[in-house]
């Protein structure tokens, strides 16, 4: 009989318990899937803001602008108004891209960690997103309608079986780590 301690092992071995739900749940094949469509999403996000800012640049687009700036009847010089407003909207169209790319990858990532505020606010986005396509006037290109199909599909995958008792497991086991 040895007098030594027990040797220290941060891997769990074949002799080591832990006690019944201390691991954390394995995201199931689905929520996989529902990072995969957030990251195409944002894909189309990508194409998106690019045509936006080919768009804004456009002969056709200046046009309009002009025209718009003539109804109001402002005077001064018009084509600094129009130059001001195509700087603006072309910065404005890059900025909301960058952030939409950006919460794309953010609510992915914490979706496949099964925090249940991104799937929250990955539903809430998504009934904006689904509310202006359907009732505002928004750019309705094949994109920009897959993008949204495709956010709406990955929250659908959120909150059915299995993946609804993944983010409910995981919360579980992230309040008994805490009362420990």
């Amino acid at each position: 009989m040895d007098n030594f301690p027990p040797s220290y092992s941060p891997v769990p071995g074949p002799d080591s318990v832990e006690p019944s739900g201390s691991k954390a749940p394995v995201a199931p094949q689905q929520i996989g899937w529902v990072a995969k469509l957030l990251l195409a999403a944002a894909v189309l996000q990508f194409a998106a803001t690019i045509f936006s800012v080919l768009n804004i640049a456009s002969a056709g687009y200046r046009a309009q602008v002009r025209a718009e700036i003539a109804t109001l009847g402002l005077g001064g010089d018009i084509e600094s108004l129009v130059d001001g407003s195509i700087v603006f909207a072309t910065i404005t169209a890059i900025a909301v891209g960058i952030i939409s790319i950006l919460l794309y990858f953010l609510i992915a990532r914490y979706i496949t960690l099964g925090a249940t505020w991104a799937r929250m606010v990955a539903g809430i986005l998504a009934i904006i997103s689904l509310y202006q396509l359907t009732v505002l006037v928004m750019p309705g290109g094949i994109a920009t309608v897959l993008q949204v199909l495709l956010g709406v599909v990955a929250v659908v995958l959120c909150y059915v079986k299995p993946g609804s008792t993944y983010f409910r497991e995981t919360q579980i086991h992230k309040l008994r780590l805490k009362s420990k």
